[in-house]
């Protein structure tokens, strides 16, 4: 699983930033600061290893893969610049690959990049390739960790951002080993969910395939529950239901069939009788059930694989109240699952009930990441937020979550004046 992302000339981040990825990890920051590109990297990232069709590409970033949002590589480089280079830096989870470092340079403005530095830092050595600057001639160095280095000058074939195999003439040896689909694995999955939803019809058909997500709008997650109604037994509902109790303990979730079409409703736990579609609920409920949705159905496939969840303000629409629910979900689900969670968020509430579990004791603060992103005007920084045992933070940025105190005391001080008393 991917442990950690580094990076530097990237979109609006000039220097380099680093974001370890922890069981739970919050970004916060004020709007325009950068927060969604520090977030979305390690999605752009991915599309440098194969994806799951084996599909490649003949750029180091197979940036087609991100669909409607795909950018060019110039609006990667920070300030656009053509012939700019964007420093990566990525750490695994993994016994046999620990960490790339590598550079993308532009070439030119016909969209061309090339790989100008890799290293490759595995169970039993370094490989290092620096680009002569002659088509795929590389100068490569090998250092193995139980010593000896050897050094070569050739050509090298790459698969996105790394080499598809490691050369004979390196390891003395060709194992078959499939460093590109490797790294991918290393990778691990990602589930990306968008802060807007889409539209909910009243009533959907079952699905002819097997979804395998609801989609990062939630555009998919009737069809995954009318899926698991007619061939999966309601186990995914079900699954469901039980986390719906600690956000909404008052309702369960039901797919009911009308023939050839379902319907996906609320259902009353006090009184059975009460239901509710989905399509008329609240905004709050439309914007939770999918991610919901989307846990239940990665933990019944029957896929070991870890995955990382990027979820872009899943507090939208909901009551203040259900915030901090929603950290406990999280928390419980990265415990219970070994998935993680990277999610960027306005709420208060949020990272209150993270700080008042760790100084709990039910978690630790290992298991909660903090990053403040900030914009000066010129270029972007994510800095690190440190909490301790006690849920204590190492600093606290300057006019965030003061809104309520200082509304609060503007209004005092306004009534005061009002009811003709002195105010300082």
């Amino acid at each position: 699983m991917l442990k950690s992302v580094r990076f530097a000339n990237y979109r609006c981040f000039r220097d380099r930033q680093g974001l370890d990825i922890r069981p739970v990890t919050v970004v916060l920051g004020k709007n325009n600061s950068g927060k969604s590109a520090f977030t979305r990297a390690a999605i752009v990232l991915q599309t440098g290893f194969p994806g799951g069709g084996g599909e490649t590409a003949a750029t180091p970033l197979d940036l087609e893969r991100l669909g409607d949002t795909m950018p060019v590589f110039t609006d990667l480089v920070h300030r656009h610049d053509e012939r700019g280079t964007i420093e990566v830096g990525l750490a695994f989870d993994d016994n046999r690959v620990q960490s790339i470092e590598a550079h993308v340079r532009n070439l030119d403005d016909a969209c061309l990049q090339v790989v100008s530095y890799l290293r490759l830092s595995m169970s039993h050595g370094t490989w290092t390739l620096t680009w002569t600057g002659s088509s795929d001639v590389y100068e490569q160095v090998w250092v193995a960790n139980g010593g000896g280095r050897r050094s070569i000058t050739g050509p090298i074939s790459f698969q996105g951002l790394v080499p598809r195999y490691l050369p004979r003439e390196i390891l003395d040896r060709d194992d078959g080993f499939d460093l590109a689909r490797h790294c991918a694995e290393a990778y691990g999955r990602i589930r990306y969910m968008s802060p807007f939803r889409e539209a909910l019809r009243r009533e959907h058909y079952l699905p002819v395939g097997v979804p395998r997500s609801v989609g990062d709008r939630g555009q998919h997650f009737a069809a995954v529950l009318a899926h698991d109604q007619v061939r999966g037994n309601g186990e995914i509902r079900r699954r469901v239901n039980e986390m719906m109790r600690e956000v909404l303990p008052d309702w369960t979730l039901d797919e009911v069939p009308d023939g050839r079409l379902f319907t996906t409703v609320l259902r009353s736990r006090r009184d059975g009788e009460l239901v509710v579609n989905v399509a008329d609920a609240g905004s709050g409920v439309v914007q939770l059930l999918p991610i919901l949705v989307q846990q239940a159905l990665d933990s019944v496939t029957g896929r070991p694989e870890r995955t990382l969840y990027i979820v872009e303000e899943p507090e939208l629409h909901l009551h203040p109240a259900a915030h901090a629910q929603l950290a406990d979900q999280y928390l419980n689900a990265a415990r219970l699952t070994g998935n993680r969670f990277l999610i960027e968020t306005h709420s208060e509430a949020l990272l209150l009930r993270l700080r008042r579990r760790i100084a709990e004791g039910t978690s630790t603060p290992d298991d909660v990441g903090i990053y403040f992103v900030h914009h000066d005007g010129r270029a972007s920084t994510a800095q690190q937020i440190v909490i301790d045992e006690l849920g204590q933070l190492s600093f606290w940025p300057d006019g965030i979550f003061t809104e309520d105190f200082e509304e609060v005391r503007a209004l005092a001080a306004a009534q005061m004046r009002r009811s003709g008393l002195n105010v300082a």
